[in-house]
Protein backbone atom coordinates (compact mmCIF):
# COMPACT_ATOMS: atom_id res chain seq x y z
CA UNK A 1 0.00 0.00 0.00
CA UNK A 2 1.32 3.21 -1.03
CA UNK A 3 0.84 6.08 1.85
CA UNK A 4 -0.14 9.68 -0.39
CA UNK A 5 -0.80 11.17 2.60
CA UNK A 6 -0.11 11.49 6.46
CA UNK A 7 -1.21 14.16 9.29
CA UNK A 8 0.89 15.40 12.37
CA UNK A 9 -1.38 16.49 15.53
CA UNK A 10 -0.06 19.54 16.48
CA UNK A 11 -2.03 21.55 19.10
CA UNK A 12 -4.84 19.22 18.90
CA UNK A 13 -5.67 20.00 15.24
CA UNK A 14 -5.22 17.86 12.66
CA UNK A 15 -2.39 19.17 10.33
CA UNK A 16 -1.32 17.77 6.96
CA UNK A 17 2.60 16.55 6.77
CA UNK A 18 4.22 17.51 3.17
CA UNK A 19 5.29 14.01 2.69
CA UNK A 20 5.06 14.51 -1.27
CA UNK A 21 6.74 18.26 -0.87
CA UNK A 22 9.93 17.63 -2.96
CA UNK A 23 12.92 20.21 -1.65
CA UNK A 24 13.43 23.34 -3.83
CA UNK A 25 16.25 22.82 -6.01
CA UNK A 26 18.94 24.71 -4.69
CA UNK A 27 19.70 26.30 -8.42
CA UNK A 28 17.20 29.10 -9.48
CA UNK A 29 14.99 28.55 -12.31
CA UNK A 30 16.24 32.64 -13.37
CA UNK A 31 17.61 35.29 -11.71
CA UNK A 32 17.89 39.37 -12.48
CA UNK A 33 20.58 40.81 -10.42
CA UNK A 34 19.98 44.35 -9.13
CA UNK A 35 21.19 47.16 -6.90
CA UNK A 36 19.43 47.74 -3.69
CA UNK A 37 15.56 48.76 -4.61
CA UNK A 38 15.44 46.07 -6.77
CA UNK A 39 13.11 43.22 -5.68
CA UNK A 40 12.21 44.88 -2.01
CA UNK A 41 8.93 44.84 -2.82
CA UNK A 42 7.41 42.23 -4.87
CA UNK A 43 3.92 40.64 -5.78
CA UNK A 44 2.36 38.26 -7.60
CA UNK A 45 -0.41 38.44 -10.24
CA UNK A 46 -3.44 35.99 -8.42
CA UNK A 47 -3.10 34.24 -11.09
CA UNK A 48 0.62 33.58 -10.47
CA UNK A 49 1.91 34.11 -13.99
CA UNK A 50 3.10 37.95 -13.60
CA UNK A 51 5.71 39.44 -10.78
CA UNK A 52 5.21 42.85 -9.55
CA UNK A 53 8.61 44.47 -8.50
CA UNK A 54 9.98 47.84 -7.38
CA UNK A 55 13.01 48.62 -9.39
CA UNK A 56 16.17 50.98 -7.86
CA UNK A 57 14.58 53.57 -10.62
CA UNK A 58 11.33 53.97 -8.80
CA UNK A 59 9.93 52.06 -11.29
CA UNK A 60 7.05 49.24 -11.18
CA UNK A 61 8.60 46.17 -13.02
CA UNK A 62 6.24 43.26 -14.09
CA UNK A 63 7.69 40.13 -14.83
CA UNK A 64 6.94 37.08 -16.36
CA UNK A 65 7.07 34.54 -13.20
CA UNK A 66 8.27 31.57 -14.99
CA UNK A 67 10.86 33.22 -17.21
CA UNK A 68 12.02 36.31 -15.50
CA UNK A 69 11.62 38.27 -18.67
CA UNK A 70 10.47 41.85 -18.66
CA UNK A 71 6.99 42.19 -19.74
CA UNK A 72 6.33 45.85 -18.90
CA UNK A 73 7.39 49.10 -16.60
CA UNK A 74 4.89 51.43 -14.85
CA UNK A 75 6.55 54.67 -14.50
CA UNK A 76 5.74 57.59 -12.29
CA UNK A 77 6.78 57.48 -8.66
CA UNK A 78 9.70 59.45 -7.55
CA UNK A 79 11.13 57.94 -4.42
CA UNK A 80 11.80 54.60 -3.50
CA UNK A 81 8.71 52.11 -3.86
CA UNK A 82 7.88 51.47 -0.36
CA UNK A 83 4.44 48.74 -1.10
CA UNK A 84 2.45 47.25 -4.00
CA UNK A 85 -0.63 44.99 -4.12
CA UNK A 86 -2.67 43.45 -7.23
CA UNK A 87 -6.83 44.11 -7.62
CA UNK A 88 -8.00 40.78 -6.92
CA UNK A 89 -8.99 40.18 -10.65
CA UNK A 90 -5.13 40.79 -11.70
CA UNK A 91 -6.07 44.60 -14.15
CA UNK A 92 -4.87 46.75 -11.59
CA UNK A 93 -1.87 47.74 -8.98
CA UNK A 94 -1.81 50.01 -6.49
CA UNK A 95 1.68 51.39 -4.93
CA UNK A 96 3.49 53.69 -2.34
CA UNK A 97 6.69 55.25 -2.47
CA UNK A 98 8.69 57.55 -0.88
CA UNK A 99 7.28 60.36 -2.87
CA UNK A 100 4.14 60.29 -0.51
CA UNK A 101 1.60 59.24 -3.08
CA UNK A 102 -0.14 55.94 -3.52
CA UNK A 103 -0.96 55.44 -7.03
CA UNK A 104 -2.82 52.96 -8.91
CA UNK A 105 -2.38 51.39 -12.29
CA UNK A 106 -3.93 49.87 -15.21
CA UNK A 107 -2.27 47.33 -16.10
CA UNK A 108 -2.84 46.64 -19.40
CA UNK A 109 -2.29 50.06 -20.36
CA UNK A 110 0.56 50.84 -18.13
CA UNK A 111 -1.45 53.86 -17.20
CA UNK A 112 -2.12 55.61 -13.67
CA UNK A 113 -5.20 56.06 -13.22
CA UNK A 114 -5.95 57.50 -9.84
CA UNK A 115 -3.70 59.14 -6.75
CA UNK A 116 -5.87 57.80 -3.53
CA UNK A 117 -6.12 60.73 -0.94
CA UNK A 118 -3.86 60.23 1.97
CA UNK A 119 -2.72 63.71 1.94
CA UNK A 120 1.74 64.00 2.13
CA UNK A 121 1.46 60.44 4.72
CA UNK A 122 4.18 58.04 4.16
CA UNK A 123 2.26 54.64 3.30
CA UNK A 124 4.12 51.60 4.11
CA UNK A 125 2.34 48.38 3.46
CA UNK A 126 -0.38 47.83 1.25
CA UNK A 127 -3.25 45.21 1.00
CA UNK A 128 -6.09 44.67 -1.28
CA UNK A 129 -9.15 43.10 0.38
CA UNK A 130 -9.71 39.88 -1.39
CA UNK A 131 -13.21 40.88 -2.29
CA UNK A 132 -11.85 43.82 -4.41
CA UNK A 133 -13.80 46.20 -2.78
CA UNK A 134 -11.21 47.95 -0.29
CA UNK A 135 -7.52 48.62 -0.34
CA UNK A 136 -5.58 48.93 3.39
CA UNK A 137 -3.20 51.52 3.90
CA UNK A 138 -0.62 50.91 6.89
CA UNK A 139 1.02 54.46 7.62
CA UNK A 140 4.24 55.37 8.97
CA UNK A 141 2.00 57.28 11.41
CA UNK A 142 0.16 53.82 12.82
CA UNK A 143 -3.26 54.49 11.75
CA UNK A 144 -4.41 51.89 9.08
CA UNK A 145 -6.54 53.23 6.42
CA UNK A 146 -9.41 51.44 4.52
CA UNK A 147 -9.73 52.85 1.09
CA UNK A 148 -12.77 51.70 -0.89
CA UNK A 149 -11.58 51.28 -4.16
CA UNK A 150 -12.22 53.37 -7.38
CA UNK A 151 -13.68 56.39 -4.98
CA UNK A 152 -12.19 59.34 -2.81
CA UNK A 153 -13.50 57.56 0.56
CA UNK A 154 -11.00 56.72 2.75
CA UNK A 155 -11.68 56.08 6.82
CA UNK A 156 -9.09 55.14 9.81
CA UNK A 157 -8.98 52.49 12.01
CA UNK A 158 -7.12 53.03 15.25
CA UNK A 159 -3.38 51.03 14.65
CA UNK A 160 -1.52 48.51 17.04
CA UNK A 161 0.91 51.62 17.46
CA UNK A 162 3.52 54.07 15.22
CA UNK A 163 4.82 52.75 11.86
CA UNK A 164 2.03 50.28 10.27
CA UNK A 165 5.31 48.23 8.55
CA UNK A 166 2.77 45.00 7.68
CA UNK A 167 -0.80 43.85 6.40
CA UNK A 168 -2.94 40.87 5.78
CA UNK A 169 -6.04 40.08 4.59
CA UNK A 170 -7.36 36.91 5.69
CA UNK A 171 -8.32 35.04 2.04
CA UNK A 172 -12.46 35.42 2.58
CA UNK A 173 -11.47 39.32 3.50
CA UNK A 174 -13.25 38.67 6.45
CA UNK A 175 -10.19 39.52 8.98
CA UNK A 176 -7.14 42.21 8.65
CA UNK A 177 -3.91 41.52 10.34
CA UNK A 178 -1.37 44.88 10.93
CA UNK A 179 1.68 45.16 12.69
CA UNK A 180 4.61 47.44 12.97
CA UNK A 181 6.74 49.14 15.44
CA UNK A 182 4.87 48.74 18.37
CA UNK A 183 5.55 44.77 18.23
CA UNK A 184 1.83 44.04 18.51
CA UNK A 185 -0.13 42.23 15.95
CA UNK A 186 -3.79 43.61 15.49
CA UNK A 187 -6.51 41.85 13.53
CA UNK A 188 -9.92 43.42 13.16
CA UNK A 189 -12.73 41.31 11.96
CA UNK A 190 -15.53 43.40 9.79
CA UNK A 191 -13.31 46.59 10.74
CA UNK A 192 -13.72 45.69 14.52
CA UNK A 193 -10.53 44.97 16.39
CA UNK A 194 -10.51 41.60 17.80
CA UNK A 195 -7.77 40.74 19.35
CA UNK A 196 -4.02 42.18 19.74
CA UNK A 197 -1.65 39.35 19.64
CA UNK A 198 2.03 40.33 20.69
CA UNK A 199 5.47 39.79 19.18
CA UNK A 200 7.92 40.89 21.22
CA UNK A 201 9.84 43.08 18.26
CA UNK A 202 8.83 45.05 15.43
CA UNK A 203 6.56 43.31 13.26
CA UNK A 204 8.04 43.25 9.64
CA UNK A 205 5.59 40.35 7.78
CA UNK A 206 2.20 38.76 7.70
CA UNK A 207 0.80 36.27 5.59
CA UNK A 208 -2.33 33.94 6.42
CA UNK A 209 -2.42 30.14 5.55
CA UNK A 210 -4.73 29.70 2.25
CA UNK A 211 -7.29 28.47 4.10
CA UNK A 212 -7.37 31.05 6.33
CA UNK A 213 -7.04 28.76 9.48
CA UNK A 214 -3.48 30.43 10.57
CA UNK A 215 -1.41 33.78 10.68
CA UNK A 216 2.14 33.92 10.55
CA UNK A 217 4.12 36.50 11.85
CA UNK A 218 7.64 37.73 11.96
CA UNK A 219 10.18 40.50 12.58
CA UNK A 220 13.18 41.70 15.00
CA UNK A 221 12.99 38.74 16.69
CA UNK A 222 14.46 36.47 13.98
CA UNK A 223 11.29 34.19 14.69
CA UNK A 224 8.16 33.43 13.29
CA UNK A 225 5.34 33.14 14.96
CA UNK A 226 1.73 31.56 14.09
CA UNK A 227 -1.42 31.50 15.77
CA UNK A 228 -4.73 29.13 14.83
CA UNK A 229 -7.44 31.91 13.91
CA UNK A 230 -10.14 29.69 16.23
CA UNK A 231 -9.23 30.82 19.04
CA UNK A 232 -6.33 32.38 18.62
CA UNK A 233 -4.26 30.29 19.98
CA UNK A 234 -0.08 29.91 19.53
CA UNK A 235 1.26 27.33 17.67
CA UNK A 236 4.47 26.18 16.81
CA UNK A 237 7.14 29.30 17.05
CA UNK A 238 9.89 28.60 13.85
CA UNK A 239 13.82 29.66 14.80
CA UNK A 240 16.63 29.99 13.24
CA UNK A 241 16.98 33.32 11.08
CA UNK A 242 20.64 35.15 11.84
CA UNK A 243 18.64 38.44 12.27
CA UNK A 244 15.07 39.74 11.63
CA UNK A 245 12.28 38.13 9.20
CA UNK A 246 11.42 40.52 6.69
CA UNK A 247 8.86 38.36 4.60
CA UNK A 248 6.76 35.57 4.53
CA UNK A 249 4.55 33.34 2.17
CA UNK A 250 2.78 30.25 2.44
CA UNK A 251 3.05 27.89 -0.29
CA UNK A 252 -0.12 27.71 -2.50
CA UNK A 253 -0.84 24.03 -1.04
CA UNK A 254 -0.41 25.99 2.75
CA UNK A 255 1.64 23.16 4.18
CA UNK A 256 4.96 25.30 4.08
CA UNK A 257 5.94 28.66 5.07
CA UNK A 258 8.79 30.64 3.31
CA UNK A 259 10.90 33.25 5.66
CA UNK A 260 13.12 35.65 3.62
CA UNK A 261 15.50 37.20 6.25
CA UNK A 262 18.30 40.40 7.10
CA UNK A 263 21.26 37.06 7.00
CA UNK A 264 20.46 36.73 3.13
CA UNK A 265 18.50 33.96 3.03
CA UNK A 266 15.11 32.26 2.05
CA UNK A 267 14.18 29.34 4.55
CA UNK A 268 11.38 26.79 4.35
CA UNK A 269 9.73 25.15 7.37
CA UNK A 270 6.79 22.69 7.45
CA UNK A 271 4.14 24.71 8.43
CA UNK A 272 2.19 22.13 11.06
CA UNK A 273 5.00 20.96 12.86
CA UNK A 274 7.65 23.44 12.68
CA UNK A 275 10.45 21.65 11.58
CA UNK A 276 13.07 23.18 9.31
CA UNK A 277 12.87 21.55 5.58
CA UNK A 278 15.58 23.98 3.99
CA UNK A 279 17.63 27.11 4.01
CA UNK A 280 18.07 28.72 0.28
CA UNK A 281 21.27 31.30 -0.58
CA UNK A 282 22.94 33.53 1.02
CA UNK A 283 21.24 36.14 -1.90
CA UNK A 284 23.04 39.10 -2.93
CA UNK A 285 21.57 41.79 -0.13
CA UNK A 286 18.95 41.06 2.93
CA UNK A 287 15.84 39.34 1.79
CA UNK A 288 12.87 41.61 1.82
CA UNK A 289 10.05 40.21 -0.05
CA UNK A 290 8.94 36.30 -0.98
CA UNK A 291 6.30 35.47 -2.88
CA UNK A 292 5.10 31.74 -3.55
CA UNK A 293 2.82 30.79 -6.58
CA UNK A 294 2.20 28.23 -9.43
CA UNK A 295 5.50 28.73 -10.66
CA UNK A 296 7.43 28.34 -7.75
CA UNK A 297 8.86 30.79 -5.13
CA UNK A 298 10.43 33.87 -5.49
CA UNK A 299 12.31 36.26 -3.43
CA UNK A 300 13.70 40.01 -3.66
CA UNK A 301 16.27 42.19 -2.28
CA UNK A 302 19.19 43.55 -4.67
CA UNK A 303 17.75 41.43 -7.45
CA UNK A 304 15.15 38.77 -7.68
CA UNK A 305 15.92 35.31 -7.42
CA UNK A 306 13.08 32.29 -8.25
CA UNK A 307 12.81 28.43 -7.29
CA UNK A 308 10.53 26.32 -9.50
CA UNK A 309 8.46 23.75 -7.35
CA UNK A 310 7.83 20.27 -8.44
CA UNK A 311 6.15 19.76 -5.47
CA UNK A 312 2.50 17.88 -6.29
CA UNK A 313 -0.80 19.35 -5.06
CA UNK A 314 -2.08 17.93 -2.06
CA UNK A 315 -4.96 15.11 -2.77
CA UNK A 316 -8.77 15.78 -1.79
Amino acid sequence: MRVKRAFWIVGGLLTPLALGSLPLPTLPAWQRPGTVGFGDTLALSPDGARLAASSADHALVILDAATGAELQRLTGHFGRILALAWSPDGTRLISSSRDATVRVWAVGSSRELRRVPVGKRLVLALAWNPTGLEVALGGADGVVRLWRSGTAEVRALSGPGPGIAALAWSPDGAHLAAGGYAGVVRVWTSGRPVRDLPLGGVVRALAWSPDGAWLAAGGETGQVHLWAVGGWRAGPVLSGPEGEVLALAWSPEGNRLASGGADLTVRIWEAGSGRPLQVLGPLPGPVHAVAWGPQGLVAGGAGVTAWPDSSPPPEE
